[in-house]
């Protein structure tokens, strides 16, 4: 078998390879190859594309891939009691999307404040504040260390500007303070984007936590980092929290290697996700969303265009517009995970793989809402 795969493979490129159900030295269960698989241009399976297809070394083996009915009802997956995770599809996408009223205004829309920023990473936090913006949140609030502040203004004039005290071109204690008092005014909080990681980061993560309102909060970049240690925090928080982890920083929270996370995505964002009762996006090639109840999703889309610094804050804006908007945890998750992707992928066409920019993927978020 070993030599016959290795023959066909050597077609790659000239001829066109379709695997059966699923190509030949490929889990189906977990995606991964040991010694040679094909790697097929186009992929025919069986009822539903397989958990292999999308995790460890599956998608760089089954190319396009094309479900066919051979009358096995769908219902066959609860009758077994298999586990198997949700696909998100367009129409899942949009379906999730909050709808916008006609009669809607600033208000209608929602609060997004997006708490980040230092003076090595000024760009991440306008990169969210501008995708959240551009994506139909009614108000933005961009709250970054006073440092920075004159970047950030002549950059981001859309956004009403908060600057925080700082020390050493971060959030100080007093940062904290100063905006306790307004917390309650917004609808959702995304903290992290550009924050960088500082001697008293934890505490501060920990202060601040203390005095949000039991809004929803989403989690990323530096704050992950900060509370790798303190994971009793999102435990004993009475709000929806979200957390959208690159395989690099779940390594850190669960204190393994980025290889130990990449083999088992599936399993640690289930487990993490219930563990703590948050919802998780664990992002890469084939991002994977967890709920608190065990629910699993993965997004098909996307590829190396996404691959550029800044493009996570992106990611973050989206969901924080869309919990803003009204979308429930699960909901944000999917369309902004969707359009994300999506945008990417087109852009990459026009712009080529290596030329896709943070601003370049609002601009496809827009074109693809207004397809929707």
């Amino acid at each position: 078998m070993h030599d016959v795969i290795s023959l066909i493979n050597t077609y790659a490129g000239k001829k066109t390879i379709i695997s059966v159900d699923i190509p030949s030295g490929v889990g189906s269960e977990n995606g991964k190859v040991e010694g040679v698989a094909i790697k097929a241009d186009m992929t025919i399976t069986f009822v539903f594309p397989k958990k292999g297809f999308f995790l460890n070394d599956g998608p760089q083996y089954v190319g396009k891939w094309k479900a066919v009915d051979i009358s096995v009802p769908p219902s066959i997956v609860e009758e077994l009691g298999l586990e198997m995770p949700r696909l998100i599809t367009e129409e899942l996408a949009i379906a999730s999307v909050p709808v916008r009223p006609k009669h809607g205004h600033k208000g209608t829309f929602g609060h997004a404040l997006i708490l980040g920023g230092s003076l090595q990473f000024v760009g991440a936090p306008i990169f969210s504040a501008k995708s959240a913006l551009h994506s139909g949140a009614g108000l933005v609030t961009l709250a970054v260390p006073g440092t920075i502040y004159p970047m950030v203004a002549a950059q981001n004039p859309e956004s009403l500007l908060l600057p925080l005290p700082a020390e050493n071109g971060h959030f100080s204690d007093e940062a904290i303070h100063t905006i306790s008092p307004m917390l309650h005014q917004f609808d959702t909080v995304a903290v992290g984007p550009g924050m960088s990681r500082f001697q008293e980061g934890e505490a501060w993560m920990k202060s601040l936590f203390s005095h949000l309102t039991n809004q929803p909060v989403v989690i990323d970049a530096d704050a992950l980092f900060l509370l790798r240690n303190q994971l009793d925090v999102l435990d004993n928080y009475k709000g929806i929290v979200i957390m959208t982890p690159h395989p690099g920083e779940m390594s850190k929270l669960l204190n393994k290697t980025v290889k130990e996370v990449e083999e088992n995505r599936l399993e640690i964002a289930s487990d993490f996700a219930k563990e703590h009762s948050i919802y998780l996006l664990l992002k890469g090639h084939r991002s994977v969303i967890a709920t608190p109840t065990g629910e699993l999703y993965i997004n098909p889309y996307g590829h190396d265009a996404l691959g550029k610094g800044g493009s996570g804050d992106i990611l973050t804006g989206l969901i924080a517009s869309f919990l803003a908007q009204g979308a429930s945890p699960l909901h944000a998750l999917i369309s902004a995970s969707y359009l994300h992707a999506r945008a990417g992928e087109e852009k990459a066409k026009v712009q080529s793989h290596y030329g896709v920019m943070p601003f370049d993927i609002i601009e496809g978020v827009k074109k693809l809402l207004n397809e929707m």
